[in-house]
Parts: structure tokens; C-alpha cells; sequence
């Protein structure tokens, strides 16, 4: 089932005082939200850029994904996030790309990349980041508005949902086209970009529901015109989402950057049994603690967590 948004337009309204209705005519569920009242006769087509497939796991899927990652060790993370990254490494400062350790993803995750050839939306798509990223409401987890890196991150991001159901808020983009390097998006020549004042009105906010196990594709006008953000206030539970990324056209066939592209791609189609990688992650963690701790008995500099 697909799944499409409808935007809201206020004025010095907080996200907060939005009210959301559900309704699910046939094989579609659209979200509309408004501050009194719900009107569901708008036309779904006034914020494109969205796509989201329900369902697209299983519950005995989604068990066998998060068994997988709660098996790994996790890393901590901005906004009170925990995170588990697979992929190169990208100085987005100084747009440079390099290989280092990246050597593709768990074997456990193969199906969900697998699945992905049956979205038209998603057609020669190439995963070259995998993260898996936790809301935990303990920690206060949340992330910031932001539009991902344009100068690397391909045209569509990828997002499939686990354990709870959450929103994704979009806000207009009005900044500096330097700033994440959207300046890079029209360099060259993207499949989905098309206008991105999709919204006459100025002050203008999206409400985008992210069903647990289901998979939300942003791209052209959400992506590149608008920030998003996931709200404190929107997790409840815990929620775990494993985020997807591809490359942009300059770094595949053809592109200025095609080589160090295809060492990318070359490594991203392994995958690798998380279980062994995993106890050689913690070996090496323990080994750095180690070595950080001895060197902080002899330099007296000791980080503000290690001191108790």
C-alpha cells in the first residue's frame, strides 16, 4: 500500500498543537494534519517527493533485523542517538571520499536491499551507506532539521521503520544554496528534481507518518527544498530505522568521479556474517579503551566519562 502527505500551512502554530487523522480508502492511507479540524478531500499530489510502501516487512522480518543489530555493538550518536554505520568515509567539509574500512553490510540485512528491486521508485538503486540509527525516549532522542549532504548522498533516501511508529516533520528550505551543498544538486543533471516551491503558502509544515515496518523514499522536491526532522516529541517507544543511501551521478558510470565510485560499489556488494564481525568490533573497542586508558595514566588526562 502506498502512503501520501498532505501539507499543512499555519502561522505561529508550534508542530505540537497539530492534530493527525488517519484515513485509508482502498489500498491508500493518507496523513492530513491541521490544527482543528481535518479535511480529507485535499489533493495528495500538493507535497511530492514522498513515497511510502506499508508493510514492506513482515513482523517475523522485522524480529530477524532487530535481533541482527542488537547483536552488534552500537555506537553513541547525536540527539541522544545510537547509531550503526556502514560505509566510506566522507569529509563533507572538504567533499573527500575515501574507501577506509568499509567493506559492505550484515548478512542479516541482504533481503531488505534485495526487496528494493521491486519498487519501480527504486530502480538501479545502489545502497553505499547503510545506518541503522535508535530513538530511544529515555535518552530524549531526536535529530535535527537538515537536508542530507548533496555533494554525496544520491538522489533518494531510503528509510524502513522498526519497533514504533513516528513522523517525520518537513520545513521549508529558505537558506544559503552552499549550505549542504545543495549547490552540488544542479551541477548535474538529477533524475527527480523537479520545482522546489511546491507550497505557494510562507510558512509552511509537513507531517509524514513513519509506520513501523514500512519504507519511506524521499526525493526531488522533499529532498532538496525542504529540511526534516524527527521531533522528541514524536517518539513514544523505542524506535529503530535502518537509513539507506546511494551515490550522486558524478560518482557513478560516466561521472568526473567514476573510479573512486566503483571502489565504493565494489565494496558494497559484500556481505558478511555480523557475529564474527562483531566480536572482532568489541576486540578492537577494548583494545582502543585499553590503549586510551594507559595512555591517560601517564598524561594525567583522563575524559570527563572515565574519571568515576
Amino acid at each position: 500500500m502506498a502512503l501520501a502527505a498532505q501539507h499543512l500551512c499555519t502561522a505561529a502554530v508550534s508542530v505540537s498543537q497539530f492534530a493527525v487523522a488517519y484515513r485509508a480508502p482502498s489500498q491508500s492511507l493518507t496523513l492530513v494534519a491541521c490544527r482543528d479540524s481535518v479535511d480529507v478531500n485535499r489533493d495528495a499530489n500538493e507535497f511530492p517527493g514522498i513515497y511510502t510502501q506499508l508493510d514492506f516487512l513482515t513482523p517475523e522480518e522485522e524480529a530477524i533485523l532487530i535481533n541482527g543489530i542488537d547483536e552488534m555493538p552500537w555506537d553513541l550518536s547525536q540527539s541522544g542517538r545510537r547509531k550503526q554505520n556502514f560505509g566510506p568515509k566522507c569529509n563533507f567539509k572538504k567533499k573527500r571520499l575515501q574507501l577506509s574500512e568499509f567493506n559492505g553490510f550484515p548478512e542479516f540485512t541482504k533481503f531488505v536491499q534485495e526487496r528494493f528491486e521491486t519498487v519501480p521508485l527504486l530502480s538501479l538503486y545502489k545502497t553505499i551507506e547503510q545506518c541503522s540509527l535508535e530513538y530511544d525516549p529515555i535518552r530524549g532522542a531526536s535529530t535535527d532539521p537538515h537536508i542530507d549532504d548533496c555533494w554525496i548522498w544520491g538522489e533518494r533516501i531510503v528509510t524502513v521503520d522498526l519497533l514504533s511508529d513516528s513522523m517525520l516533520t518537513f520545513t521549508k528550505y529558505r537558506g544559503d544554496i552552499k549550505r549542504y551543498k545543495l549547490c552540488c544538486a544542479f551541477e548535474y543533471r538529477p533524475v527527480f528534481l523537479g520545482p522546489l516551491d511546491c507550497c505557494e503558502q510562507e510558512d509552511c509544515v509537513v507531517r509524514v507518518p513513519m509506520p513501523r515496518r514500512s519504507l519511506l523514499v524521499i526525493y526531488g522536491p522533499a529532498l532538496y527544498g525542504w529540511e526534516h526532522c524527527v521531533l522528541r516529541e514524536d517518539i513514544s517507544e523505542r524506535r529503530v530505522c535502518i537509513a539507506y543511501r546511494e551515490l550522486t551521478p558524478p560518482h557513478l558510470k560516466d561521472g568526473q568521479h567514476e573510479e573512486k565510485g566503483s571502489e565504493i560499489l565494489n565494496a558494497a556488494n559484500n556481505f558478511w556474517d555480523h557475529r564474527i564481525m562483531s566480536q572482532e568490533s568489541w576486540a578492537q573497542k577494548l583494545l582502543h579503551f585499553t590503549s586510551k586508558k594507559r595512555e591517560n595514566l601517564y598524561t594525567g588526562n583522563f575524559p570527563a566519562d572515565a574519571q568515576h
